[in-house]
C-alpha cells in the first residue's frame, strides 16, 4: 500500500508540475545598434530669394552722329562707366559726311571773302 500511495504521489507530483510547467518567456530577438558621439556641425541649408533691383542711376544713350553700328561693346547685365564706348558706328558714313561738311565749309569762307571783297 505504501508502494501505491509513492506511486500515485508521485504521479500526481509530475501532473501537477507538468500542468504548471513555467511558460517560456517570448524570446526577443537580440538588436545590433550602432553607437555615435553626438558632434556639433552646420548644416547648409539652400534658400531661394526673390528679387528685384534698380540702380540709382540711370543714363539716356542718344547718338551724337547717325549711321549704321558695327559692333556693340558691351554684354546684357555688365556695369558700364561713364565715358565708356558702347557701340562703334561703321567710319566710311562718317567719313563721307565729314567731307561733305568740310567742303560747305571751304564754300561758305570762298563766298565770305568774296563778298568782303565787293562790298
Amino acid at each position: 500500500m505504501r508502494k501505491l500511495f509513492f506511486s500515485l504521489f508521485v504521479l500526481g507530483a509530475l501532473v501537477n508540475v507538468g500542468c504548471h510547467s513555467k511558460k517560456s518567456a517570448a524570446t526577443v530577438p537580440h538588436r545590433t545598434l550602432k553607437v555615435v558621439r553626438v558632434q556639433q556641425q552646420m548644416i547648409p541649408t539652400p534658400m531661394n530669394f526673390t528679387s528685384q533691383l534698380s540702380s540709382n542711376y540711370s543714363a539716356v544713350i542718344q547718338p551724337r552722329i547717325s549711321g549704321y553700328l558695327t559692333s556693340k561693346n558691351y554684354e546684357k547685365g555688365m556695369p558700364v562707366k561713364r565715358g565708356q564706348l558702347l557701340y562703334t558706328i561703321d567710319p566710311s558714313q562718317i567719313n563721307t559726311q565729314l567731307l561733305e561738311a568740310e567742303a560747305s565749309l571751304n564754300a561758305a569762307r570762298a563766298e565770305a571773302i568774296e563778298a568782303r571783297n565787293n562790298y
